[in-house]
């Protein structure tokens, strides 16, 4: 006799085609596995981005080491006088120098190789990190923490076409660098005070906190809330 699926079926064999409701059971675990995974998923990749923002941070720090000690122990500065420059434009041109490369585009942080990974892209113009005001040059109480340095030009050739160089302050000013903010998220180019921070605030839940790279060298990723509290700008 030859047997068919009929007579299989007939002869009451097990067969392995899924009815249609088994297959809409397996379509909603699948749905429901799918919704409990994603948020874990999304939260892998925040904080991936984070811990990248923060890494290059912690770099961008160690070029600034490198830039204070070519540079009389001061921090790169920001002039404040018509011509002058900003800190991100000085230290790219000692690192163009050094190492053959320019790490940081003014005016396009989106496409520099250190920045924020969470940066807003479709915001044209927006900083990723600014530097603490009174670090790269500010004044407080009429002190005035930084210089000019005319004519740039005697630094090099890539500083021809600038009418001011400004040196920031000394390191040694302040004490108290592992409470100090040297450069965090923000959307300027400097900062003041804990507004300045929450401007760029991008990390977390909620974007409800920033990274912060002290001046010792270590960074922390911070919730709003501790940003007045926690760190100085002040020496």
């Amino acid at each position: 006799m030859i047997r068919t699926a009929s007579t299989v079926r007939a002869a009451g064999m097990p067969h392995s085609a899924f009815s249609l409701i088994e297959l809409l059971v397996v379509l909603v675990i699948i749905a429901v596995l799918a919704g409990m995974l994603l948020p874990a998923l999304r939260q892998v990749r925040e904080t991936a981005r984070t811990s990248q923002c923060a890494s290059n941070l912690r770099q961008t720090g160690l070029f600034i080491d490198e830039y204070s000690n070519d540079n009389d122990g001061r921090f790169p500065g920001s002039g404040q006088s018509t011509g002058s420059v900003s800190w991100h434009n000085i230290l790219n041109m000692e690192l163009l120098v050094d190492h053959g490369t320019q790490i940081y585009r003014y005016d396009q942080w989106d496409k520099s190789p250190l920045r924020c990974p969470n940066l807003d892209r479709s915001v044209p113009y927006l900083r990723c990190w600014a530097m603490n005001y009174y670090a790269n040059g500010g004044t407080y109480g009429g002190v005035y923490y930084g210089f000019d340095v005319t004519p740039p030009s005697t630094r090099g050739p890539q500083y021809a076409s600038w009418t001011r160089y400004s040196l920031g302050a000394s390191v040694a000013r302040f004490p108290k660098r592992s409470k100090t903010v040297l450069i965090a998220d923000s959307n300027g180019d400097q900062i003041y005070d804990a507004n300045g921070i929450l401007s760029g605030a991008r990390h977390g839940p909620g974007r409800s906190a920033a990274n912060v790279l002290f001046m010792d060298g270590h960074v922390e990723t911070m919730h709003k809330s501790r940003l007045l509290p926690d760190i100085k700008y002040l020496p």
